[in-house]
């Protein structure tokens, strides 16, 4: 190998004295009182953002709060219903038929067969009605009442469906 190649950086001399234009500084130390100024900094937005705004904004909430209207129960209060049409294993002559009963007043009556769903609501006196398609042969009826606090009652029927011939 020889030393005097510079095209080899890895073989040359590296000289005893470093010239006197070139300084080398140390490396920056990180000033520990602007650290500390900047966590101060950042526990005072903190504290103030706990201790000020939260607060606040509880205030603003509790001044818009709703406070709930209690629902009124019927009279009776005992959840019930009863179908006067049709009939439990009735044979239904037609592809649809009327579903009468009655349950609590204000009530929602949702009526359920293999091919159709209806609801109806009762009336002030508790009364409900309409009209529901059926399949042909054996279908099931499932007549369910929910009251205005949620109380529900279901009822089933089976019924026969032969269409009429023509």
């Amino acid at each position: 190998m020889d030393q005097n190649n510079p095209a080899n950086p890895v073989d040359t001399p590296i000289p005893s004295e470093v010239p006197s234009e070139v300084k080398i500084t140390p490396p920056k130390r990180i000033d520990l009182k602007l650290i500390a100024i900047g966590l101060t900094t950042v526990a005072v937005l903190i504290g103030v953002g706990v201790f000020v705004i939260q607060p606040w904004s509880e205030r603003s909430k509790a001044k818009t709060q709703t406070i709930p209207t209690p629902i009124k129960k019927s009279e009776s209060g005992k959840m019930f219903l009863t179908v006067s049409n049709p009939n439990q294993n009735s044979l239904i002559i037609d592809n649809e038929t009327l579903v009468k009963g009655k349950t609590l007043p204000g009530s929602t009556v949702m009526i359920y067969t293999s091919i159709d769903d209806e609801t109806a609501e009762s009336d002030s006196e508790g009364n409900f009605e309409t009209t529901i398609s059926l399949a042909e042969g054996e279908e099931v009826l499932s007549i369910t009442a929910v009251s205005q606090v949620g109380e529900e009652k279901t009822l089933d029927f089976e019924l026969n469906v032969k269409p009429q011939e023509i």
